[in-house]
Parts: structure tokens; sequence; C-alpha cells
């Protein structure tokens, strides 16, 4: 975009009206981009005549920059969130490398799929589903389902007075029960959730990318109430549709990969325990065919997924953001809708849309 009036007076290189990145990569390798001209310091006389060079300098030409992106997805990602009527945002990853290869935000003008900083509902109870099968657990163990649960005086509920009793682990995460998740993270041993969140990279929320972005912050000294309500996503745990759609891509490969844009490797990776690889895909797999994401179950290629209702206000029935991250081969996908209810009714069809149209 053309350089303003400001900028030029900040920059003694840029000319008002000169081409310069305003955002993303484009700012972020402007230099690269733009080049820089040959000059010379000169002596002159009175007359105008050159009686002395001091000092040459040859100037650089400009330089592509490649990008992970592809431009295919992309603009799917924009229409499948076109039509949400809410704000909106959706990330996809390839599974493999962690390169993301779609970002895509409505309305435009801010960047919620990197920069977005959302509780993620039950959509992180991938971690906590994570660090129950590092400390043991299966997906047939036990837990208990009750209609609400009780920690240091606040009681948690599940999304519409839900209760199945004790039920399998698998079951648990497949219908999305908030309670079980409490019950299972307060028998969990101190630490394993902090760890598990280490692990797919969210405990810092440090800037994951080159350009501007958000990842992933849990309270790993959270206690009580707030340490109960870190298991199903609320509490203080903040997140991004990038980091969201980089835990679900950790589940498809067995790696966290630290998402990046650039070409090349990623910049930390993580791997996962064997048992827990296959439980997340065990586990995922059991949303989509019988669970809270059915809407996801496309033929072709199988789809895994998690959904997530994440409260965003108070009182008795707050408003909720709609979530849904999944995996299909080899492209991870989040998705969150802002204000939008239940992450099965509001994000499941535009993550389906989405997987309909750049994979089979």
């Amino acid at each position: 975009m053309p350089a303003t009036a400001a900028q030029a007076k900040a920059d003694p290189t840029l000319a008002v009206g000169e081409l310069v990145g305003q955002s993303g990569l484009e700012q972020s390798n402007d230099a690269a981009l733009r080049g820089s001209a040959s000059g010379a310091l000169t002596v002159v006389d009175p007359t105008g005549h050159t009686v002395a060079t001091l000092a040459r300098w040859a100037g650089r030409a400009s330089q592509p920059v490649s990008s992970t992106v592809n431009p295919t997805m992309q603009a799917a990602a924009a229409q499948a969130i076109s039509h949400t009527g809410h704000p909106s945002a959706l990330v996809a990853i390839d599974t493999r490398t962690g390169a993301v290869l779609a970002a895509a935000s409505n309305p435009a003008g801010y960047s919620r799929a990197l920069l977005g900083q959302y509780p993620p509902g039950s959509t992180f109870k991938m971690v906590t589903l994570t660090a129950a099968l590092m400390s043991g657990r299966t997906l047939a163990s036990p837990t208990s389902c009750s209609p609400t649960a009780t920690v240091d005086g606040t009681t948690m509920h599940n999304s519409g007075g839900e209760s199945f009793g004790s039920i399998p682990l698998l079951q648990a995460f497949a219908v999305s029960c908030n309670t079980s998740f409490i019950n299972l993270a307060e028998a969990l041993p101190t630490g394993s959730l902090a760890t598990a969140a280490k692990l797919m990279g969210c405990d810092t929320g440090h800037a994951p990318l080159t350009v501007p972005s958000y990842g992933c912050s849990y309270p790993a000294g959270a206690t009580g109430s707030g340490y109960a309500m870190s298991a199903f996503g609320q509490g203080t745990v903040l997140t991004s549709p990038l980091s969201i759609a980089a835990i679900a891509a950790a589940a498809a490969s067995g790696t966290w990969n630290q998402p990046h844009v650039s070409p090349g490797p990623s910049a930390v990776s993580h791997p996962l325990p064997a048992a827990v690889v296959a439980g997340l895909q065990q586990a995922m797999r059991a949303v989509v065919t019988s669970g809270t994401g059915n809407g996801a179950n496309l033929p072709g290629t199988p789809v895994f997924g998690k959904t997530g209702t994440a409260e965003i206000g108070t009182g008795s029935n707050p408003p909720t953001d709609a979530w849904f991250a999944a995996f299909r081969g080899n492209v991870a996908v989040a998705v969150v809708v802002e204000n939008a209810g239940f992450g099965a009714t509001s994000a499941v069809p535009v993550a389906a849309s989405f997987l309909s149209s750049v994979t089979r």
C-alpha cells in the first residue's frame, strides 16, 4: 500500500505514495520487498559540478518473499466464514509441518484468526485428554458426568444440564461432558495439565509467527475453581484460532509443530507419546461419528474433531463463542464464530464446508 505522510516523515528512505508493507508478511519483510536504491555522497561546487565523491553504495534489488499460505485454501476459508452473520475466523494448518495454509477473518480489518484471544471452551479438552493419557488413564477409564461439579464454592455445569452418570472417558469426550473433565482434572497428579499444555505449545501466549500473532496462554499456577475451569477451556485460559488449529494438527501427526508462515521446518517441535496420539485420534473420531461434531462426518476421508462452546460473559445464561477444531487427511482447521451459541450448530458447519472444498 502507498506510504502515508506520517510514515515518510518517520522514515527518510520513504517517499509519500511509495509502496510499502503495511501489515502481515509484507510489513515484516518490507526491506526485502522494497529493496534499496544505489547512491553516492558527493561534494559539488557553487555551479553544481561534482568536485569529489566521498562515498558510493550499491542498491539492492527487491527480493520475492515466499509464504506457506495456499491461495486456493485461503479463498475457501474466506468463503466458509462469509455467511456466519457473526465475527468469525478460520485457520488451516498442514498437519505434517505446522505450516499455515489459510488464515481468514471476518469482517476484514482485524486478524481474529492470528491475533484473537479467546477462551477455547471444550476444544481445550484435547489438552486435558492429553494430560489424562500421559498420566496413565485410558479411554475406557470411568468418569463421573454429574449434572454439576462444585470446587471451592464455585458450581460448574454441563451444557443444557446434561448428566450421563458414570461413563468411559471416550464417551465423556465425545459428548463433551464438562463435569467429567473437572472431576478428571481434580484427580490428576499436580502439574499434569500444565505439562500437557506446554507440550501443545500452550504456556506463554508468545507470538508464534514472524507476523503479529498470539499463541496460547495456560495458567500453570491456577488452583481451586480456576484450575477446574481450565480443564474445559474456561477460567483464564486464552487461545487463538491459530493455536487451536496447531493442537488439532498435533493430534493428527503425533508432533506439535510451532506454526509458521515462511517455508522451512518448524522452529519448535514436540513429539507426543504414542499412547496420547492413538487416544486423541480415537476420541476425536468418536466426536464426529457419535458425538457433538457429527455434522462434520463427511463421506470419504474421515474427519476427526472437537467442538467447543465457550462462555464469554457472566450471568445465568451468558453469551458463548462457538468453536470447532478438526483434521482431515493432512489439513487441520480451527473455527471460531463469536457470540453464536453452540460449536455443534455454528462452527461445525463452517469447518465441514471448508474441509469439503479442500480435501476429499
